[in-house]
């Protein structure tokens, strides 16, 4: 980790907000590194103060900035703000459009813009269980809402999942988890993200439900009755 834009991302990893880290320029750096850890190695920025040595690459745009600085506040202030939006725009560099709009699906399923019980059930998934969901909600909106995508929003965290449609009443759907420990909070999340309007679920956490004249599901105390 040596570049901004790594450190931007590692941070990110770490759970660290962008704008909870102030860049500040080091007063004792490496002229061969861009960052200016303790440790060479490190592989952790827990921040807020992050030291870097932004001559490395950029001293045609802080030379003169960094000679004025001394002890002005704003000017620190000003470093930082130039620093992120360098780090930013190269994190986002060799994207393609459809990561640009799953980053900024990302961003607003965080913020609470789809609902808040959403948000603070998708800040607890795992970064690559984020960029699945964003990119599955990015699926829908080019293709709309269907029982196929929220099927596969289900196998992301239940792969065992069971999803079945009623014949008789095709708006109907019953879903087999097996699971005694699921996380109820991820599947209602996974209903208000992708389950369409139309459909109503009832859901089977750990039993099975009985199926007429299919023995592997007809077992006494092992079976629920729908």
């Amino acid at each position: 980790m040596n570049y901004i834009w790594e450190i931007l991302l590692r941070a990110r990893a770490n759970g660290v907000q962008d704008e909870t880290l102030f860049f500040a320029q080091a007063k004792e750096c490496s002229p061969w590194y861009e960052q200016s850890f303790p440790c060479l190695n490190e592989d952790r920025v827990t921040g807020p103060v992050v030291e870097i040595n932004s001559l490395y690459r950029f001293s045609h745009i802080f030379q003169d900035l960094l000679h004025e600085m001394k002890d002005m506040e704003y000017l620190r202030f000003l470093f930082d703000i130039g620093i992120h939006i360098l780090a930013d725009q190269e994190t986002m560099s060799g994207l393609s459009k459809r990561d640009f709009y799953i980053q900024s699906l990302l961003r607003d399923l965080e913020k609470g813009e789809f609902c808040a019980s959403v948000s603070r059930t998708y800040q607890g998934l795992s970064n690559t269980q984020k960029h699945s969901v964003a990119s599955l909600l990015l699926a829908q909106y080019e293709t709309g809402s269907s029982l196929l995508v929220f099927r596969q929003a289900l196998m992301l965290f239940y792969p065992q999942a069971m999803l079945y449609q009623l014949k008789l009443h095709p708006d109907q759907l019953l879903l087999y988890l097996g699971l005694t420990n699921a996380d109820k909070e991820i599947v209602q999340m996974l209903q208000d993200l992708f389950l369409p309007l139309q459909y109503q679920v009832r859901i089977f956490w750990s039993k099975h439900f009985g199926v007429w004249d299919v023995d592997a599901t007809m077992i006494f105390d092992e079976i629920e009755i729908y």
